[in-house]
């Protein structure tokens, strides 16, 4: 027998009700992933608040733990107000709860890491960092930025190193060598610096040990950047290779008299 077009339609469609009715009700669970602060400063009157919170509406509980690492990747026992010092700090949250992890203000010279959310379970969650630097005599300066999940294939972070401005730079190898690679493998990353019309002037790859943080002065590192505004393009060496980096990218940008934003990445 023939089946028309109308016989067809409604016979796929009693195909697909009994699967939609399942799934009426039924929860999709979240992709979760790791979450990195590329920057963490200790010294010289700085400080941050970690504040991670659970988001979830559909009551399952955030469990996983906040981890401090150096700037070479080694644990990083680190100082928290009202916590106890340690490298690694337990995250519980039911939903709508959330957690600030602040780190205690030191005046001895800036000491620099970075910051890992690993999330074993099960809940949706955000967090955020709270960059603070205190002076005697001054008024507090502070801003803020989302901690980066690290998806994206080229990270465009734009820069203003005019009138005496300067940008500084975070890159953050997140490839760990525990159980991917040995700890001599070094990634790298394709830089390159555009002027405000878009014109490439410099393109330079930069190999970087996996898991550990590059913390630079732009225009030290790259000084055809001075006296220029535009953007920087961090990429795969290999133009052709449509991966998703292993990095987390981040940078402040500092006035002469001190004052500082946080730049955050635009993310292709």
């Amino acid at each position: 027998m023939k089946l028309t077009a109308l016989q067809v339609f409604l016979w796929l469609l009693l195909l697909t009700v009994p699967d939609v009715l399942s799934a009426k009700g039924r929860k999709v669970q979240p992709e979760l992933s790791d979450m990195y602060q590329p920057l963490v400063i200790v010294g010289e009157g700085w400080s941050q608040q970690i504040i991670v919170k659970n988001v979830d509406r559909e009551g399952d509980a955030l469990v996983g733990t906040l981890e401090f690492f150096t700037a070479n990747g080694a644990p990083w026992e680190i100082e928290l107000v009202g916590r106890a010092r340690a490298s690694r700090y337990f995250v519980t949250l039911n939903p709508g709860q959330l957690a600030v992890f602040e780190t205690v203000v030191r005046d001895h010279g800036q000491v620099l890491g970075f910051a890992r959310i690993d999330v074993a379970c099960c809940a949706w969650y955000g967090a955020q960092t709270i960059f603070r630097k205190q002076t005697e005599g001054r008024p507090d300066l502070m801003a803020s930025v989302s901690l980066d999940d690290k998806a994206f294939r080229v990270a465009h972070i734009p820069f203003d190193n005019i009138d005496g401005k300067y940008t500084g730079l975070g890159v953050l190898n997140t490839r760990s060598c525990l159980r991917e690679c040995t700890p001599n493998d070094r990634g790298a990353f394709r830089y390159t610096f555009r002027d405000e019309a878009g014109v490439p002037f410099e393109t330079r790859d930069v190999a970087q040990q996996n898991f550990t943080l590059s913390w630079v002065n732009l225009g030290a590192e790259f000084p055809s950047t001075n006296g220029r505004r535009g953007s920087l393009e961090i990429s795969a060496v290999n133009p052709e290779d449509r991966i998703l980096l292993d990095a987390a990218v981040f940078s402040l940008q500092f006035t002469p008299n001190g004052a500082f934003a946080a730049i955050v990445p635009i993310h292709e």
